[in-house]
């Protein structure tokens, strides 16, 4: 392609107009100094600003690109080709704007769900002590939802497991409630602990208060840090039935 041809070429159109370069500069919105380059042959119009010289200048698109006139009759064929080509680098542009939003949409929604794990498991690590609760049933059994807490040397920090003790009762006259005897007891997991399950009830219950309230002993296994060995604990859970709460709790 010649562009010094096709310089004198624009030139000759502009002229033809009877148009100055200030004033096709205006007209396409781009300074003057950018039309002398074009008409020196020093820089080329881009396709869109070609194509908008075709129309202006009512010339054949490949007429300007070759710098002479060949047809007085527009090429539509070719311009819809030029369009079409246009239209696709703009299509082109659009889906990777549409792939990039996408991939940011993408990675935000990891981001939230790595926070609400993070959140999740903070809350767990630093949840407060559950609040007791005792559950009574119809046919006498029961159930008694706590703590047991103790302090982990090794690692300088509080650790706990919740307790489920599993009672029988009998309801007095007065519609008080007192003690019959313990079944089982279990641990479950919670902060600090690695390993907890089933204990063990260690027979001679002490009753006091006509058997509403209970001191039980237990045996149970249990690590409390990273770098612990299993160890056998011994715990008393001391429970009143009058107030339903837990009075202490001691390893």
């Amino acid at each position: 392609m010649d562009l010094v041809k096709m310089g004198k070429f624009l030139q000759e159109l502009r002229k033809g107009k009877g148009m100055t370069q200030e004033q096709l500069a205006e007209k396409l919105g781009v300074s003057q100094r950018t039309v002398s380059r074009w008409e020196t042959g020093s820089n080329m119009p881009d396709l869109d600003i070609l194509i908008e010289l075709s129309d202006f200048y009512e010339t054949d698109l490949r007429e300007i690109l070759s710098g002479e006139r060949r047809s007085e009759r527009m090429d539509r064929e070719m311009k819809e080709t030029v369009m079409q080509v246009a239209d696709y680098s703009n299509e082109g542009k659009i889906r990777m704007r549409r792939r990039m939003v996408r991939i940011i949409l993408l990675l935000v929604f990891l981001i939230a769900v790595l926070a609400v794990l993070w959140a999740l498991d903070h809350r767990r690590n630093n949840s407060p002590v559950p609040e007791e609760a005792f559950v009574f049933r119809e046919d006498m059994t029961g159930e008694f939802h706590g703590v047991l807490k103790t302090e982990d040397a090794a690692e300088k920090e509080e650790c706990m497991c919740l307790v489920t003790l599993y009672f029988t009762y009998e309801k007095n006259d007065d519609g008080s409630y007192s003690f019959v005897g313990f079944q089982s007891v279990h641990l479950e997991k919670d902060k600090g602990w690695k390993v907890v399950g089933d204990a063990e009830i260690i027979p001679g219950i002490t009753y006091r208060n006509n058997q509403k309230e209970a001191d039980i002993l237990i045996k149970y296994e249990a690590s409390t840090g990273p770098t612990c060995k299993d160890e056998i604990y011994l715990g008393v859970i001391s429970l009143d039935l009058v107030t339903q709460k837990q009075i202490k709790t001691w390893p």
